[in-house]
């Protein structure tokens, strides 16, 4: 069967692979899950995407043309138009394979069936500012979330009040603190089961790139 590669922003036991394929096996099916092998970033890093994007993806399996799709699903971090641009270019410094590019977000390019299909897909709906964590503090179910996220205001409130390691934070940078601080307790080495413990994953936030992987088998 050929394959549909997804490149993440995660190391290999990381959330977004983890949430990913536990989203797959939830909104689409274990069978499709099957046919999917994640490529993880090293550190969990844009720049290690990228990376893989220019130098990476020299498995025999490219060459034998065992893999048809290929998907990048990544933060729109600050600004989702720069972030598609920079992945594109990096993908076209690798003269090696022949790629379907896509002009848009959240399509599957399929126009040359001897091509890979490729897609990008940008945390969290490909059109704002933002991450994975931003749709994950959407779909967050907790019995006290409403009580534990005002603590969690509390808890920022009070180092803006004493100015200790406060920035101008991006739309990014204040989901991932929020979230992780949120995660923090009351299993911290239990991180990412813990995630998944505290995910809903039949969540409508999630639909939007649930909908970009099904493109797959259109």
């Amino acid at each position: 069967m050929p394959k549909t590669i997804i490149i993440t922003e995660s190391t290999e036991n990381g959330v977004d692979k983890k949430l990913l394929s536990e989203l797959i096996k939830c909104k689409i099916s274990d069978s499709f899950l099957k046919s999917v092998k994640f490529i993880s970033s090293g550190s969990g890093s844009i720049s290690d995407v990228r990376k893989e994007l220019r130098t990476g993806l020299r498995e025999a399996e490219f060459i034998n043309g065992n893999v048809k799709n290929l998907l990048i699903i990544v933060d729109a971090d600050e600004n989702p138009k720069n972030r598609f641009e920079e992945l594109k270019n990096n993908l076209l410094e690798n003269s090696n394979k022949n790629f379907n590019f896509p002009d848009e977000l959240n399509i599957l390019d399929k126009k040359d069936s001897e091509k890979i299909n490729v897609g990008i897909f940008l945390f969290p709906d490909c059109e704002n500012k933002g991450s994975f964590e931003t749709l994950c503090l959407r779909a967050l179910k907790h019995d006290k979330k409403e009580k534990k996220f005002k603590c969690i205001k509390s808890y920022f409130g009070c180092l803006q009040d004493n100015k200790i390691d406060i920035n101008e934070k991006t739309e990014d940078n204040k989901s991932k603190s929020k979230f992780r601080v949120f995660m923090a307790t009351p299993n911290p080495d239990r991180y990412v089961d813990s995630v998944i413990d505290y995910i809903d994953l039949k969540s409508d936030v999630f639909n939007g790139v649930v909908d970009f992987i099904r493109k797959v088998d259109e």
